[in-house]
């Protein structure tokens, strides 16, 4: 799906570069859209892990005063499990990628300043040269 998705984009001349990371994305399974409990989640998810903040002492009011401060965080979860059940059954799956807060209208020869993660960048963005859809093709590489 994330394939046709490229030769879609390649057909708009819609570049994705400057935004394309794991975190951009969504896979959708029936097998998980079909759960209804809170155990089914933490079968795959795990119950979420609570850590206490501690503070300091602070003398003035301001961004680290105790109001200001959540009395736990909950860590992420490896995901690890529920992308082994979102991948078991393939007719099930379904790729979407979003974000396109930064996409741009490729236009062969203009450089646009693209703020990639360096692991899913491709060379020529690196080396600050003009991005192009193979910048896209390599990061959805990076992705596999």
């Amino acid at each position: 799906m994330g394939v046709r998705s490229f030769a879609y984009f390649n057909i708009c001349l819609i570049e994705h570069a400057t935004d394309l990371h794991v975190g951009n994305i969504l896979f959708h399974s029936s097998s998980i859209a079909s759960w209804s409990s809170q155990e089914e989640v933490y079968q795959y998810l795990e119950p979420p892990r609570r850590y206490n903040v501690h503070q300091g002492e602070t003398k003035e009011p301001g961004p680290l005063s105790p109001h200001c401060v959540p009395e736990c965080i909950v860590g992420t979860p490896d995901p690890t499990s529920l992308l082994k059940l979102c991948l078991s059954n393939p007719t099930q799956l379904n790729i979407r990628i979003c974000d396109f807060s930064e996409a741009f209208i490729y236009i062969p020869g203009i450089n646009h300043k693209v703020y990639t993660p360096a692991v899913y960048s491709a060379p020529e963005i690196l080396l600050d040269d003009c991005p192009s859809p193979a910048s896209d093709v390599w990061a959805f590489a990076v992705l596999l």
